[in-house]
């Protein structure tokens, strides 16, 4: 039965993927997942068996720094595995500081007795329980080493991840202070259970949840700089050391290498769960994550609120000011008046009281669509614009901002329906912040499954903007930082959208209009955020038209991608098949 279960669920997502993204992204979407499964079952060992080419370069590498890895230790039973994962390590330039904080179990003291006696590890014996920072802090203090590097006692790193870390220390990550990898999750078998896969930090996602985790290894005198762990946030102290950092501008490196194995068991702080209790008791790692992102907003002025709507991450829910203002909620149609009959009564649903709908018609025919819009005369909300043209959305739209008078915009399909009545404020929190461009919906089809949770820009012909068509973890369920959204919902201020020229009625006339809109916010300087507390069911049904897609995701491609040798231009751009 479960086979038969994955079995729909990969044929229903190939299919989605298909109809919106082209037949090559879904075959490479499936291959992947296949592949994913494939290793799992092949590969039970969290670091598969490989020859490592270390040896042909680690001696070429004109930096070599040592790395202090400092592990603290408070009764760990997989503390063996954990020493004996750093001493192999391929890279030399390395010591490792155990952090004894009053262990009382037998067998850990015995192990901390017997590694001691290793020549890269060094013991330091805390005369009191000290918790984690404390730990830590006592062997940071120690190190002597150019980098810090954290590890928990009951985790593995592959033998390669110093060596990693040296190779990017030595190209493009030179000048950075604080190095982060990806990461594995593992059972309390060893198992790998996850991969987590990440990217650059962001302020926003950094709010959100701690995007860095292991392994992370810092710059000594950066690191100094900034201040140590803060014994306040224990069980989240490795979150509010990257936020200071990234508060204080320290430069950041992602090495999107697995090279560290997190381990969750019922002894981890990992693996707190919030209780069954009537009321809720939330773990005290993420109380005191909530407690240090508090901490944020209020030394930098910051009116908002931290509520656990999305534990066990987080969300800053920030103040809409009383100067907001009314939103302009533009929504062109033409015919089809049962969408418009739904939206607007499912704007019932909804909280903040200032907005205005716009609603444009562009060459409607059918009686009923007529006569509908004669009973909306009598609706102070509405407002009835024409648009006499061929349909061009970027056109539309262009012709549609000149003339409301409104600062506040949204840019909505008329196929939506209002799901939650807190939506248009969770936009609104976002729009108005003075560094954001543009704010994104979490829009769901009716199944409830996602259509849209951001759109991702990547550099290849076929597939540069997508849109996050399935559930993943932090990337869809908490509000980030993102390259673009769809204008099926966007909040955009006037004043951004004429600074940046508005559509682009030539070369987007109805595809990719929103994605090339959104790159000229990021290259104006401005940030871009999606909101999944501001969610809407999208009973999307406009027909794809090939042809001008491939003409203008082609645009997309060569107008964003840059002078760069990467773009193969010797060989064939078969982008039309």
């Amino acid at each position: 039965m479960r086979f038969f279960k994955t079995l729909y669920q990969l044929i229903r997502q190939f299919l989605l993927v298909s109809w919106h993204q082209g037949i090559r992204m879904a075959i490479q979407l499936a291959a992947n997942r296949l592949r994913w499964r494939g290793v799992m079952a092949l590969n039970p060992a969290v670091f598969p068996e490989i020859p490592s080419n270390s040896s042909s370069y680690l001696h070429l590498l004109p930096n070599k720094p040592l790395v202090s890895i400092v592990m603290p230790v408070f009764n760990s039973r997989y503390l063996r595995g954990s020493v004996d994962s750093v001493l192999k390590q391929s890279y030399p330039e390395y010591e490792l500081i155990l952090v004894d904080d009053q262990s009382t179990d037998p067998d850990t003291l015995k192990v901390l007795d017997e590694v001691s006696r290793e020549a890269k590890v060094r013991l330091i014996r805390n005369p009191k329980n000290l918790g984690i920072s404390g730990a830590t802090n006592a062997g940071i203090a120690g190190a002597k080493g150019d980098f810090i590097a954290f590890m928990d006692h009951d985790d593995l790193i592959h033998p390669d991840a110093l060596a990693v870390f040296a190779r990017a220390l030595n190209g493009t990550g030179r000048d950075a202070d604080v190095f982060y990898t990806d990461e594995a999750r593992i059972d309390s078998q060893g198992v790998v259970v996850a991969h987590m896969r990440k990217c650059p930090v962001s302020l926003d996602l950094l709010l959100s949840c701690n995007a860095v985790l292991h392994f992370c290894i810092i710059r000594k005198t950066a690191l100094l700089k900034i201040g140590l762990l803060n014994p306040e946030f224990d069980g989240s102290q490795d979150h509010d050391l990257v936020l200071r950092a990234f508060e204080q501008g320290l430069r950041f490196h992602h090495i999107p290498c697995i090279v560290y194995a997190w381990r969750i068991h019922a002894g981890s702080m990992s693996s707190d769960t919030r209780s069954d209790s009537a009321t809720p008791v939330f773990p005290k790692a993420y109380l005191g994550g909530k407690a240090m992102i508090r901490r944020y907003l209020d030394r930098n002025g910051i009116r908002a609120t931290v509520t656990d709507d999305v534990f066990p991450w987080y969300r800053v829910k920030y103040a809409v000011p009383a100067t907001a203002g009314e939103v302009a909620i533009i929504i062109p149609f033409k015919d089809k008046p049962d969408y418009l009959r739904r939206f607007i009564a499912s704007m019932e649903k909804t909280s903040y009281p200032h907005y205005k709908l716009i609603l444009v018609n562009n060459r409607s025919e059918q009686p009923d669509t007529l006569r509908y819009l004669e009973e909306l005369k009598g609706d102070a909300r509405v407002r009835v614009l024409p648009f006499d043209e061929p349909f061009n959305f970027s056109r539309l739209y262009n012709r549609v901002v000149a003339q409301v008078p409104n600062e506040i915009l949204l840019f909505l399909n008329n196929d939506m329906e209002v799901s939650k009545a807190d939506w248009l404020e969770a936009l609104l929190e976002h729009g108005v912040r003075k560094d954001v461009g543009a704010v994104g919906a979490r829009l769901l089809r009716p199944d409830g499954n996602i259509q849209h949770a951001g759109v991702v820009f990547t550099p290849s012909i076929f597939s540069c903007a997508r849109h996050l068509l399935w559930d993943d973890e932090q990337y869809t369920r908490v509000q980030r930082e993102v390259s673009g959204v769809t204008a099926a919902c966007m909040m955009i201020r006037k004043t951004v959208f004429q600074q940046v020229g508005g559509f682009d009625e030539i070369h987007f006339p109805i595809g990719f209009s929103d994605a090339d809109l959104c790159l000229k916010i990021l290259k104006a300087g401005y940030r871009i955020i999606y909101t999944p507390f501001a969610e809407l069911i999208h009973h999307e049904s406009a027909t794809r038209k090939v042809q001008e897609e491939s003409y203008e995701i082609y645009t997309l491609f060569d107008r964003y991608i840059g002078d760069t040798p990467m773009n193969d231009k010797h060989y064939k751009t078969a982008f039309l098949t």
